[in-house]
């Protein structure tokens, strides 16, 4: 009996030592199970199938929250981050990635835009929810809008720049650059308080220029440029010339006219020859309109063309746009009209001046018209006892004085004093005080002291009485009509068969008559008024 309780006691012992390892060994299975479960559980936002799978037997109260994740630690962008300013608000998209996790706005995240309506620098501010956590602001930039309706345009010698402003900047730079370059030029800074006017005088005629313009706001982060505006184009072209006449006044050479380009410093004239334009006069004057272009054949036929020049400060001549052609035979032919022989060009045009053509006169008539203001000067024909040639028409100021009748020239001056302490060139006495005279000047024998106010009213009522005319005119009359010319003073709407001659009109500062022969010096110093 002793012996069965021993053995029974060692077996049970036996048995105790061998299955105690096994349960520990259990224990801590159980225990590395969980903990993996729970770290699994905390180690991502984002919890894939496969974990879920792993802790489908543990209750909903049983489970562990997800820890919080920072938004410093997730990639935010913003969709847009530069604008152009147009009154309205600003919002750019937000995209939020944790991991390769996509946030969704309102859910895991909110957002708040602030300063996204007016020109400078806009954010937004993107604060987390739920597990998400913390706060981040992204900035984007609100620039001024390029400025629109510019444009240049060529004015004279210099081409003008405009654009529209608008009050939500503070100003505008302008920009010029060639059409061949790419880079642009700056010209100048305009506060908006300013005219946005440009004007570009530093230019070379036959280059073609764009303009642009960029808006500018001051911030507190610095100055905002908008983009270029749309670039205007200007191709500098000088005015082309527009030629008036073309008319014969001898057999051998023509009178061409053409119409003042603003601000030239002279003119250039050419001929067609041999197919190609030769340079064959130059007019040095900024305020002539015609020249004379000899050593022409009778009968031939002939092109000439024009255009203007400006000096540049070097003194080099910058070439405006030659003008259309203008083309005529050499020609004149004599027709009888109503008393008068006339004298017409090819194209059957009247010719204003035949005194190179008939040649010299031993005696001239002269008419002057009081309603017009004007004066013709007559040569008999020597084909017709009865008909007159009318050579030539000057333009005058007569007076309320100035009386009506046929008269016969006396005595002549070459300088004489008038009314009111004023004198007079090359003056021809027509009829008791009446003369024929210069425009009169203030200081005896002083050809630079023109009254210029007088001089422009040449073709209106304004003398004393007298019979006013420029110098080359009463000179004209005093060289050639020798005493006892024939004056007839006479009323009539029509003013004769040469029609009215062009006014002649001087600035303020032109203090001398530049018709006459002894002053043309003057013009030629100041660049007006010669061939």
């Amino acid at each position: 009996m002793k012996h069965y309780i021993k053995y029974a006691l060692i077996a049970i012992c036996a048995c105790a030592v061998l299955c105690a390892p096994l349960k520990t060994n259990a224990l801590a299975a159980e225990v590395t199970q969980q903990e993996t479960s729970f770290a699994d559980a905390g180690s991502t936002a984002d919890v894939s199938a496969e974990s879920d799978a792993a802790v489908t037997s543990v209750d909903d109260t049983d489970a562990v929250s997800e820890q919080s994740i920072s938004l410093s630690d997730c990639k935010i962008s913003l969709s847009k981050t530069v604008y152009n300013y147009t009154g309205k608000e600003k919002k750019p998209a937000i995209s939020v990635y944790s991991g390769k996790k996509k946030l969704k706005k309102n859910r895991d995240y909110t957002v708040a835009y602030a300063n996204n309506v007016q020109i400078g620098t806009a954010s937004v501010t993107i604060s987390g929810l739920g597990n998400y956590e913390g706060t981040i602001t992204k900035n984007y930039t609100i620039f001024p809008k390029a400025p629109a309706s510019v444009t240049a345009a060529v004015d004279a010698r210099e081409i003008i720049v405009t654009w529209s402003k608008k009050k939500s900047v503070d100003g505008y730079i302008l920009y010029r650059r060639s059409a061949k370059s790419d880079s642009w030029q700056e010209l100048k800074t305009f506060p908006r308080s300013k005219k946005m006017k440009y004007v570009d005088d530093d230019v070379t005629y036959g280059v073609t220029y764009e303009y642009a313009i960029r808006a500018y706001k001051d911030t507190e982060n610095g100055r905002l440029l908008s983009d270029y505006s749309q670039a205007a184009k200007c191709a500098f072209k000088a005015e082309a010339p527009v030629i008036t006449q073309l008319m014969p006044v001898s057999d051998s050479s023509f009178s061409i006219k053409w119409d003042l380009v603003e601000d030239a410093d002279g003119y250039i004239v050419y001929q067609k020859v041999d197919g190609k334009w030769k340079k064959v006069k130059t007019v040095a004057a900024y305020a002539t309109n015609h020249c004379t272009i000899p050593g022409l054949t009778y009968k031939k036929t002939y092109s000439f063309a024009i255009r203007a020049y400006w000096l540049s400060d070097d003194g080099t001549k910058q070439r405006g746009t030659l003008s259309e052609s203008c083309k005529e035979k050499l020609y004149y032919e004599a027709r009888y009209q109503n008393g008068y022989k006339l004298y017409y060009d090819a194209s059957g045009d009247l010719i204003t001046n035949v005194e190179a053509i008939i040649g010299p006169q031993k005696s001239y008539t002269i008419q002057i018209n009081r309603t017009t203001d004007t004066v013709t000067v007559y040569a008999a024909d020597p084909d017709k006892k009865d008909c007159l040639i009318p050579v030539k028409a000057f333009l005058c100021s007569t007076g309320k004085a100035t009386p009506a009748g046929t008269f016969r020239t006396t005595d002549k001056y070459r300088w004489h004093p008038l009314y009111h302490n004023v004198y007079g060139q090359w003056c021809t006495r027509i009829t008791g005080s009446i003369l024929f005279h210069s425009v009169y000047y203030l200081t005896n024998k002083d050809a630079n002291s023109l009254d210029v106010i007088e001089f422009n009213k040449l073709g209106t009522p304004a003398s004393a009485g007298c019979i006013r005319l420029n110098c080359e005119n009463t000179k004209w009359i005093y060289d050639n009509c020798s005493r006892r010319t024939q004056v007839t003073i006479y009323d009539d709407p029509n003013p004769g068969p040469l029609g009215t001659p062009e006014e002649l009109t001087l600035d303020a500062d032109h203090t001398w008559d530049p018709t006459d022969p002894e002053m043309k010096y003057l013009c030629k110093e100041r660049g007006c008024h010669q061939e």
